[in-house]
């Protein structure tokens, strides 16, 4: 078993202390549009260039292209939610 870790007053063990920590790296946004295409090379590259223009046009933020190490889609796709989002 793993050692303990005391977090903020709660006992953890290493494992959950490394999730925690990983997940303080995840970005989630909510009701994105989806790009119209067929192609889900064409969806996850609008889906990116999305996130990029949200971080340097809404934040002000820069951010280098390997800064995104993986990117997922929750949900099923809707049709009814298609468009363009810029």
């Amino acid at each position: 078993m793993s050692e303990v870790v005391v977090s903020g007053g709660i006992v953890l063990n290493a494992d959950e202390e490394c999730e925690i920590e990983r997940k303080k790296q995840n970005v989630i946004l909510h009701r994105v549009l989806e790009v119209q295409s067929e192609v889900a090379e064409d969806r996850k590259a609008g889906d990116v260039a999305f996130f990029y223009e949200i971080c340097e046009e809404g934040l002000g933020i820069t951010l280098k292209s390997e800064v995104i190490e993986q990117m997922y889609k929750l949900g099923k796709r809707d049709r009814a939610k298609l468009g363009q989002c810029w």
